[in-house]
């Protein structure tokens, strides 16, 4: 089959955990791929996986990265995408790190979960911050 894989290696993002960016740009590919197979005739057939595990990534003086999995990460990684169909699919790992930020639902007969909504709480974080504010000011006052 044909796979795309994309890496979120900590040093090359400067971010402990990943999973969260992973699962948001997974999603930005299935709006682009699904508004594609809207719009036109020939149609995409897709699933999208993600999964935490871990490998050796090289980065040479020519500035290719090389990169190689230890024990089952990408074939696991790509069960869950071939077991997804038109979506978004995370393993269990993934899926406990950022259950509090998205909505999911287990894909039927595996240990895979399929994203539904993505909760973006960034959106309203400086309205909140400055409404808890004020309770706090108002609070003191009385």
């Amino acid at each position: 089959k044909n796979y795309k894989t994309m890496i979120f290696a900590p040093s090359l993002t400067n971010e402990k955990d990943n999973s969260m960016k992973a699962v948001s740009i997974a999603r930005e590919i299935e709006n682009v791929l699904t508004e594609h197979n809207r719009r036109f005739g020939d149609k995409v057939m897709f699933g999208l996986g993600v999964h935490n595990g871990e490998m050796i990534i090289e980065s040479p003086k020519g500035g290719e990265f090389k990169f190689n999995s230890i024990g089952n990460t990408m074939p696991y990684v790509k069960r869950i995408a071939d077991s997804t169909s038109y979506g978004i699919g995370v393993s269990e790992m993934v899926h406990r790190r950022i259950l509090g930020k998205v909505k999911s639902d287990r894909i039927e007969g595996t240990n895979y979960w399929r994203i539904g909504k993505i909760r973006d709480r960034e959106t309203h974080s400086d309205f909140i911050g400055k409404f808890m504010a004020r309770q706090k000011r108002d609070a003191m006052k009385k």
